[in-house]
């Protein structure tokens, strides 16, 4: 299946059903999945016609089957989604510093604490369930040895890229690029995903194996 866009809960609820009813499942780049209908000479969308285009990409692109993420990964996803969210209030905040009168400006500042003390809060909360997690936590360790690497750009490493340690080299790049292929990019840094650290994430993937 292809993500849904803007339909997180939605595909979260879907592919918990489908694997506790044993049906395999595979999480595609809707993006892919587009270019490779418009190969075919498939312009138009309608439910069947989406249909017989995801038929035919698994049939022939054979996307390989990769575990589906647990609770505690889910847990961990949403909070570096929702640390993202408000690293994206406080820039927004900060921008309106510059055109703000004196009464607002302190209003914003006072904002922007607020948000900064959230955020920190999360960093923790996120610090102490990688901890929890040996391999995880070895993992991101080991991610900050590559250059330029901080916590920050770990965090979203190890808990948006689980497979990060388990693949090669040319397979780890190979989903990061797609991952942050135009139309992906737009739609995860919209929905909270880390489409805003892919170009960062790259090196460090490649120098981990």
């Amino acid at each position: 299946m292809s993500r849904l866009p803007g339909e997180e809960a939605l595909e979260r609820a879907l592919t918990e059903a489908l694997s506790a009813a044993g049906l395999p499942i595979v999480l595609v780049n809707p993006w892919r999945v587009r270019r490779f209908g418009e190969g075919l000479g498939v312009l138009a969308k309608t439910g069947p016609l989406d249909a017989r285009v995801l038929a035919l990409f698994g049939e022939r692109a054979r996307p390989p089957r990769r575990p589906l993420p647990g609770p505690r990964q889910r847990e961990m996803a949403d909070l570096v989604r929702r640390r993202r969210q408000l690293i994206a209030m406080i820039v927004a905040e900060k921008s309106r510093l510059d055109t703000a009168s004196s009464v607002i400006r302190r209003d914003i500042q006072s904002l922007v604490q607020i948000l900064e003390r959230r955020v920190s809060k999360l960093d923790d909360r996120i610090d102490r369930a990688i901890a929890k997690d040996p391999e995880r936590a070895e993992t991101w360790r080991r991610v900050q040895t590559a250059p330029s690497v901080g916590p920050g750009v770990a965090r979203a490493l190890v808990i948006d890229l689980p497979e990060l340690g388990a693949l090669g080299r040319r397979e780890i790049t190979s989903l990061v690029v797609s991952l942050h292929s135009p139309r992906t990019a737009a739609r995860r840094a919209a929905t909270g995903g880390f489409a805003r650290d892919a170009p960062l994430l790259e090196r460090p993937c490649t120098s981990l194996r």
